[in-house]
């Protein structure tokens, strides 16, 4: 059974409020008041170092976490995982959680699953059952709806086969109960599933971070085949259209519809299929007001002037609001200012070096890249407002300076009402493709509008005032940066423990994952490898870290931030600073398949005791009286034990002892084994860890059933008859 968990323990007051191993100090929470005005920092505000929201409690995770969403107050983070220490048991004896999500509260330090995990068999790791491992979407406000695409059927509604759909969760209700799912692809009217002509295109939840409303109860997703939404008789909509659905009201809306038919229902817009068409993006703002999406073939969805090229099946970026759903859409940018007072409607298209009031600030659609084939455009963030979208393109800007555009260049775009293409879209950053410099990667735009995140392993941005300090060594490393794009500088998230440079174990060529920020950025998670963000980060996986701001903000009075769900209730008991702790990695166990010893390496971060016993559990079933029962036994394997005297890796030993071989000799020849292990650094509280392998009798050489030899009888029959073969083979002569 799922269960919730808990890292704090009644022997550690307060350990579930640690910010970082090595200081032991509190959780902040940066939350958003109602109305308050945009608080930004007035210097270098990101305290150095970050704490693991993918460990439990003392336990770091045992395998990788990624693709983290934040709460808008930054209370809730949750994450795909493939951790044990996350996941728990298995719903049964014989099965175990494999990849999962989960949501983390970083106040309590509690780990609740969002959906049954996929399962493996404990035995032999076969697939029990397919579950839910990634596809997360969204996170409402207060943390309470989670969104998430699976192919897992978790509603009586969901008549579809492998196809998948998207689910809204309510964590207030157990992960087991049938009533905590909505089902957010539904048909119009109904909570009855959509159907499709292909079970490998089902429906997809919206760009992640993006998809769901603040209050968790409206959600954009894509249908990536043919179905039978809204309400049809038969699967006969195209394919890849944008789709919005109201959970209260139980409407799901079409958005990506013909810009020639203002019907309520509207007109699925076909799918195009050339060179750089691609699934759509789609979001929608906090406050449900907003939807932007990517479109091929956009001329079919907004208007257009005469004599104006087709778009291309290369994306371009379309909004519109919901409470005019029926209206044109809108475009983002694009290369035509349709937004522009003095363009009238039927004025010529410009041409890609014309000027004039019809002119956008692109020379042609933000999606078609200055090699004029694949798509350049990323979608990079919505505003709770729905009044700025963040965007990156390489497509060549009005007008054209050969000798100052850059390729990788990311855009804010003011999309309210009365506001020009040509002023509204706005350069957030670039950075020039020159030796010596380095790109800003995924950007994501927070909700307040004004503060946005990105990864490079550059230390100078151009067109971003630096504040604080920023990396000086070999820029190996992708630091995670906060930019403000009111007050156009750039801070530094990602410094290590000891305030200094950031550093990795290893050196990837790419950023493990997008870091995501807060309502005001004052909370960010981010993926990241082995590093100095806090002491002991060595298990060799990737975890979700959590970084916060550290000094108090002064209000700038200039941007009023969008109203937001209030903030969950907080626990005022004063936290109970932790002693340090030693995270130890521990590897995978190796088997020898001829002495049945299992082996294992254990990096441990600096001196203690180092500590493993292994005990197996046996099933068997037993006859007497003419009845059969199940019995269960258990029986130590074997033990060892290491004094490291510094940082370093242990190989650990455990040799099968007489007792578990006196039961690998009973029927079923096999034994479930659990090894325990136990690191005691100096000063410092012991961290335990668990593996489980299965250990049978075919691994012990000594204990496989020998061949019986033949008795002095059967032996001298055998000759004789082997003699009488040979006489008989040479005419009847021995010699």
């Amino acid at each position: 059974m799922l269960r919730q968990r808990s890292s704090g323990s009644s022997s550690r007051p307060g350990a579930h409020r640690r910010a970082r191993a090595a200081t032991g100090s509190a959780v902040a929470l940066a939350g958003v008041a109602l109305g308050a005005a945009s608080a930004a920092p007035a210097s270098a505000a990101y305290a150095p170092g970050a704490s693991p929201a993918s460990a439990l409690g003392a336990l770091l995770a045992d395998d990788a976490s990624a693709a983290p969403l934040l709460s808008a107050d930054g209370r809730y983070a949750v994450f795909q995982t493939t951790a044990s220490v996350l996941l728990g048991p298995g719903s049964t004896d014989d099965v175990r959680p494999a990849a999962g999500l989960v949501r983390k509260d970083l106040v309590t330090g509690a780990v609740a699953s969002v959906a049954p995990p996929r399962e493996v068999r404990t035995a032999d790791g076969s697939l029990a059952r397919e579950g839910t491992s990634s596809g997360v979407a969204g996170i409402s406000a207060d943390g309470r709806y989670v969104l998430f695409t699976t192919a897992a059927r978790l509603t009586p509604g969901d008549r579809t086969g492998a196809a998948t759909d998207v689910y809204v969760r309510d964590m207030g209700r157990p992960v087991t109960d049938t009533a905590a799912y909505e089902l957010a692809s539904a048909r119009d009217g109904s909570d009855a599933g959509a159907d499709t002509t292909d079970d490998a295109l089902g429906r997809i939840a919206g760009a992640p971070g993006y998809a769901l409303s603040a209050d968790g109860r409206r959600a954009v997703f894509v249908t990536t085949g043919r179905s039978d939404l809204p309400a049809l008789v038969a699967p006969t909509a195209p394919a890849r259209q944008v789709w919005v659905r109201d959970l209260d009201a139980r409407t799901t809306r079409l958005v990506s519809r013909r810009v020639d038919d203002p019907s309520t229902e509207g007109t699925p817009a076909p799918a195009p299929t050339g060179v750089g068409s691609a699934v759509p993006t789609a979001a929608i703002s906090g406050d449900g007001s907003t939807v932007v999406w990517t479109a091929g073939d956009g001329q079919l969805q907004t208007p257009t002037l005469a004599g104006e090229a087709p778009f291309g099946p290369q994306p371009s970026l379309l909004t519109r609001r919901l409470s005019s759903i029926t209206a044109p859409a809108r475009r983002v940018a694009g290369a035509v200012d349709l937004d522009d007072p003095a363009c009238a409607p039927g004025s010529a298209a410009p041409g890609p070096s014309d000027g004039g009031p019809c002119a956008g600030p692109f020379q042609t659609s933000e999606g078609v890249d200055f090699s004029g084939d694949t798509s350049s455009l990323v979608f990079e963030g919505l505003s709770h407002d729905g009044a700025r979208v963040l965007l990156a393109s390489s497509a060549r800007r009005r007008p054209f300076d050969p000798l100052a555009y850059r390729a990788s260049t990311s855009y804010l775009a003011d999309i309210r009402p009365g506001v020009s293409r040509k002023s509204g879209v706005t350069v957030a950053w670039s950075y020039p493709n020159v030796a010596g410099r380095f790109p800003m990667l995924g950007g994501r735009l927070a909700p307040d509008g004004r503060h946005a995140t990105f990864s490079s392993r550059d230390n100078r941005f151009d067109g971003l005032q630096p504040v604080g300090a920023f990396p000086t060594g070999d820029l190996v490393t992708f630091n995670v940066f906060v930019a403000d794009l009111d007050a156009r500088n750039v801070e530094l998230v990602t410094r290590g423990e000891d305030g200094g440079d950031y550093v990795t174990a290893s050196r990837p060529s790419t950023p493990s994952g997008i870091a995501v920020p807060s309502s005001d950025a004052g909370v960010i998670a981010l993926p990241a490898p082995d590093g100095n963000l806090f002491v002991g980060d060595a298990n060799g996986v990737d975890d979700v870290l959590i970084a916060r701001r550290a000094v108090t903000t002064v209000d700038r009075g200039v941007r009023v931030l969008p109203v937001q769900a209030p903030p969950p209730a907080t626990d005022e008991t004063p936290a109970v600073p932790l002693r340090s702790r030693f995270f130890a990695t521990i590897g995978r166990v190796s088997l020898s398949r001829r002495t049945g010893t299992a082996t294992l390496q254990v990096a441990v971060p600096t001196a203690g005791t180092l500590s493993a016993s292994a005990r197996g559990t046996q099933q068997r079933t037993v006859r007497a009286k003419g009845r059969s029962r199940r019995i269960t036994s258990t029986v130590t394997v074997g033990s060892a034990r290491q004094t490291p005297k510094r940082a370093t890796t242990v190989r650990l030993t455990i040799k099968v002892g007489a007792k578990a071989k006196v039961a690998l000799r009973r029927s079923p020849h096999a034994l479930d084994v659990r090894l325990s292990l136990v690191f005691r650094p100096r000063d410092a509280d012991a961290t335990t860890a668990t593996r489980s392998y299965r250990l049978k009798r075919s691994d012990v050489a000594s204990l496989k059933p020998k061949k019986k030899r033949p008795s002095a009888k059967k032996r001298s029959s055998a000759s004789a008859k082997a003699t009488a073969t040979t006489r008989s083979s040479t005419g009847g002569s021995t010699r």
